[in-house]
């Protein structure tokens, strides 16, 4: 699981504009198209090749302002994978939660098209990038060299446009995965966070869980794995925190 987090006191990219709405588009698509807004103006950006990406950031008069897409050719598709609005004049906190049920880090390594993980996530250029991936490798047994190599590709990729906190995993219950295999993935985490490595806050929600055992006689456990929604508001709690730090000094 990817989190990312945006400060929307500016543009994409540029300088705050007084009263205007700035929208920003994320297109996967293999077909060439015209954009523009209350067909007046062309919003002026381009495809990106066959199967490619784009980002793109429209200013539009603050207000209801229809866009409009059109293919320029026949038999392909051009995809909108996602739309954030909001007002450059304001400041907000734009979180963007990304997950895949029972991904791995092999899962969010996968770079085989321009809208796979590793590829697409950094091409949001979110501020703050917070990666949450462990607990499936240990369940799955993710070979440890593999975790660490696919852990350090996340991280590298996504600090050239973002800064980046790493998560210590919700402890699982120790009869279905050992202690001493948790903690192994766990110190792999700790290793690339360290300042010898890439030197990033980590999110310790291991040590605020302490065991699956204890955090379960506290009431925050559904089950041997998961939090229930009591767990994931101590677990917000503390994450709020590095939200207003990072982002809001």
């Amino acid at each position: 699981m990817a989190i990312l987090a945006f400060e929307r006191t500016v543009k994409l990219s540029g300088n705050a504009i007084e009263n205007m709405e700035s929208v920003g588009l994320l297109s996967a698509f293999n077909e060439s198209f015209t954009c523009d807004h209350n067909r007046l103006e062309s919003c002026g950006f381009a495809t990106a090749g066959v199967g490619a990406l784009i980002t793109h950031t429209l200013t539009v008069p603050l207000g209801s302002t229809p866009i409009n897409f059109k293919r320029t050719g026949v038999g392909l598709n051009l995809r909108i994978a996602g739309v954030t609005v909001y007002n450059s004049a304001s400041k907000v906190l734009d979180i963007q939660n990304i997950a895949v049920a029972g991904s791995t880090s092999i899962t969010w390594t996968n770079s085989s098209n321009a809208w796979s993980p590793l590829n697409a996530v950094p091409l949001l250029g979110a501020d703050v990038c917070f990666i949450n991936i462990c607990i499936n490798d240990f369940i799955t047994g993710t070979p440890l060299p593999t975790y660490n190599t696919n852990i350090s590709s996340l991280i590298a990729v996504n600090k050239v446009v973002s800064d980046v906190v790493i998560f210590c995993p919700v402890p699982r219950q120790n009869i279905s995965t050992p202690i001493t295999v948790q903690t192994q993935y766990i110190n792999i985490i700790k290793s690339l966070a360290s300042p010898a490595n890439f030197d990033l806050p980590i999110m310790d929600i291991t040590n605020l869980y302490q065991s699956q055992e204890t955090a379960n006689a506290a009431g925050w456990m559904y089950d041997q794995t998961h939090p229930n929604s009591r767990g994931y508001t101590v677990m917000a709690q503390l994450m709020a925190a590095a939200f207003h730090e990072a982002l809001l000094g």
